[in-house]
């Protein structure tokens, strides 16, 4: 594989309840992050690699990353 979205997901796939979801626009990455089922470990990435991205937006996908989290625990 070529890319670390790919690898990933090779990786994750392998591993009982790990799940590592496609992701496409913004609005996804964002409802992803909040996502998920209780007992379900996910690995939640922005690729811009695959994207051209500006650099204020590879800057919030950091920002909603740290500040983002599930309504309720896992």
């Amino acid at each position: 594989m070529t890319d670390v979205g790919g690898t990933l997901r090779a990786i994750a796939g392998r591993i009982a309840d790990w799940v590592l979801p496609a992701l496409g626009k913004p609005a996804t990455y964002k409802q992803e992050l909040v996502g998920g089922r209780p007992r379900e470990r996910r690995v939640v990435t922005r690729d811009f690699a695959r994207y051209t991205a500006r650099p204020e937006a590879c800057r919030q996908a950091i920002d909603w990353a740290e500040t983002m989290l599930p309504a309720a625990p896992a």
